[in-house]
């Protein structure tokens, strides 16, 4: 049986845990044993990290200390998937450039929430059959590393395409990011759910 760690935190209004416990049936469905954890204190602990297949982290606007940063970024790099959305991987975690770099991205920037097209990288065999879509949400800016595998962005000024959705390797590990998800309603779009859904089957797979 597959073992993923879910990890929760952060600003209210991102309504962590609810966001991430929209997955819990999905998971249960496809045969992970659920661990679910408020801190991340558990990241000092590379040993027991090693022992999940996913670590699914939806924990923003925090710091990591060194220990922590270690831990995670070493279990990572040894095969174990990481995947999030929104602020919960790529808006936390400040302090450690090592861990934007695993990552491959950092918010720094949205406008007011406002609809936009979420187009999809037709080469993506990830996303394959998901059309384009419009959804109202906070649109994330971010600075973005040249490594990472865009499958789906957005048009902002300038022609300017955004990533939206975005995979990376790290050293054994895969890691899968989605920017939608600022509150439950980005929950009703079924693309976003179908899109996290296959993330999180692909990082899984060794």
């Amino acid at each position: 049986m597959r073992r993923i760690l879910i990890i929760y935190g952060g600003f209210k209004f991102h309504e962590p845990y609810k966001t991430v416990s929209f997955f819990l049936p999905f998971l249960r469905e496809n045969g992970f044993n659920i661990d679910i954890y408020s801190d991340i204190n558990i990241y000092s602990d590379y040993r027991r990290l090693k022992e999940y297949d996913i670590i699914f982290q939806n924990y923003g606007e925090k710091k990591i200390t060194e220990k922590q940063e270690q831990g995670l970024t070493n279990a990572i790099k040894s095969g174990v998937g990481l995947i999030g959305f929104h602020a919960g991987l790529c808006d936390t975690f400040k302090n450690s450039y090592k861990y934007q770099h695993m990552v491959g991205g950092q918010f720094v920037f949205h406008p007011k929430v406002k609809k936009f097209k979420v187009i999809i990288n037709r080469r993506s065999k990830l996303l394959n059959g998901i059309k384009d879509f419009y959804i109202k949400t906070e649109l994330y800016y971010f600075h973005f590393s040249p490594e990472i595998k865009i499958h789906a962005w957005t048009v902002i000024e300038n022609k300017i395409k955004m990533p939206v959705v975005w995979s990376k390797k790290y050293g054994k590990g895969k890691i899968f990011y989605c920017s939608l998800g600022h509150d439950t309603q980005d929950f009703e779009k079924k693309e976003f759910f179908e899109i996290m859904k296959r993330g999180i089957l692909w990082v899984s797979k060794k």
